[in-house]
């Protein structure tokens, strides 16, 4: 994320600069004409999309981004721009009016439980859930999720205590009287 974030300060906070690095995008015909400001997801997204012509723009202003010509961080890049979609689209279901807690825990839950699929999945070469990591290597991120089902489990272990009074208040048919 340092490295994102400095490169993208390092265009934006100079006025001239950033005016030169649009129209170097222009003249590439760029399928963006300039780096986000907005949420993580997209300025992860965009700036790994304009990689190649970030780092030409930047050797061009005699700034070389050594990162963005080495492969393990450009996966690593690749894999915190689709996780943090993930996690970005959890955290957008988790809030909002009218929610109830069952319906926040379950969905947690079935954040945890996907965390194990996508685990699974990339050990057998599968990356349907990881699109821009997809056209690179994979293998090492597998921990990274173990861990964070870990984290999840760690830090829901109060909400996960109350499971069995959410499932009678979800399904109140389905649950043993005794």
């Amino acid at each position: 994320m340092e490295t994102v974030i400095k490169v993208k300060n390092s265009i934006r906070s100079r006025g001239l600069r950033h005016r030169q690095f649009k129209s170097f995008l222009e003249e590439c015909d760029s399928k963006y004409g300039d780096l986000s400001y907005h949420s993580n997801v997209r300025r992860y997204i965009v700036f790994l999309e304009l990689r190649e012509e970030i780092a030409l723009f930047m050797k061009s202003q005699n700034l070389p981004v050594p990162q963005l010509e080495e492969q393990t961080w450009i996966c690593d890049l690749a894999f915190l721009a689709d996780l943090t979609g993930h996690l970005n689209n959890l955290n957008t279901s988790l809030q909002g009016k009218g929610l109830v807690i069952t319906d926040m825990y379950y969905r947690v839950k079935a954040f945890k439980m996907s965390l194990d699929l996508w685990a699974h999945q990339l050990v057998a070469g599968n990356t349907v859930h990881f699109p821009k990591l997809s056209q690179l290597s994979f293998e090492e991120y597998v921990q990274i999720l173990q861990n964070l089902v870990c984290q999840f489990e760690s830090r829901f272990q109060d909400v996960d205590a109350f499971s069995n009074m959410f499932e009678l208040f979800a399904t109140p048919y389905s649950v043993d009287v005794n």
